[in-house]
Formats: C-alpha cells, structure tokens, sequence
C-alpha cells in the first residue's frame, strides 16, 4: 500500500521527518540504519523526491517510537502552521 498524497504533501512529509530527525539529533545515516533503509533514500524522502509506501513511513516513524499515523499527522499540523502564519 502507498501513500498517495500530492506532490506538496510528499514535500511536507518530508520536512517533518527532517524536523523530527533534527529535534532528536539524529543523523540522516543513523535514522536510515535505524529504519533498514538507504540513506540515499532517506534524503530522496526528505526532499519530497519520491513518495515513500507506508511501511516506510512507518519503518522512519519507528525510529522515534512513532506510528505511520503519527507521522502524517505531523506532517499535516506542520502544513497548516506553515499556511497560517503570514508571509
């Protein structure tokens, strides 16, 4: 199953997981070891590259003790504080 969001939304997902990755101050090579993943596929997900299947997501999640559902939801609140505030 994959995650079909627009391409916005893959882009969001992948500022919040690099928002997360940061305020735990994990490294992009630590999170994607932890996750079983590439780190060059890490980096294409942050960087709103391709849009990772929900197991991914819940693979990347896993590593901060975060569901998939968690995840996106983040990702969502983070969309709607990026909208509200002025530019």
């Amino acid at each position: 199953m994959r995650f079909r969001p627009g391409i916005v939304q893959i882009m969001i997902l992948g500022k919040a997981i690099v928002k997360l990755r940061k305020s735990k101050r994990h490294s992009q090579a630590e999170t994607a070891q932890k996750a079983g993943i590439d780190e060059s596929y890490l980096s294409r997900i942050e960087n709103g590259r391709i849009n990772p299947g929900i197991e991914i997501i819940e693979r990347i999640g896993s590593v901060f003790n975060w569901r998939a559902s968690r995840l996106l939801k983040y990702a969502e609140r983070l969309e709607k504080d990026s909208e509200a505030r002025p530019r």
